[in-house]
């Protein structure tokens, strides 16, 4: 029984080169992200009182957008409370549907 799992253990193991290129290969499959830029580089829209710089660039495809979600500029925080919150009501919802038992499928609660 202990070879069979040392057997097993034995294949799950990495070695310290191929640890070695983790990080080039997780640079290589990750889209390159420009650094955040001052306010003078947005439109004015934008822009907000007081803040200089950490602005995202315009004018990038919606991937961008979505990796940016971990990157550090001046919207990090205000994004990710909106995106907790909800979840948070997303999830109440569900529970709520489930506990008054909602009826989905029927047709009388589809809209026209």
């Amino acid at each position: 029984m202990t070879t069979a799992i040392l057997e097993r253990l034995s294949t799950l193991s990495v070695s310290g080169q191929q640890l070695r290129r983790l990080p080039k290969i997780l640079e290589d499959g990750l889209p390159k992200m420009p650094c955040t830029v001052p306010e003078t580089d947005v439109p004015q829209l934008f822009r907000e009182p007081y803040i200089r710089t950490g602005y995202r660039p315009t004018g990038h495809e919606w991937r961008y957008y979505f990796f940016s979600l971990f990157q550090k500029h001046n919207e990090v925080v205000n994004v990710w409370t909106h995106l907790l919150a909800a979840l948070a009501v997303l999830l109440r919802f569900w529970a709520f549907a489930e506990a008054e038992a909602l009826p989905w499928a029927s047709t009388h609660s589809l809209p026209l």
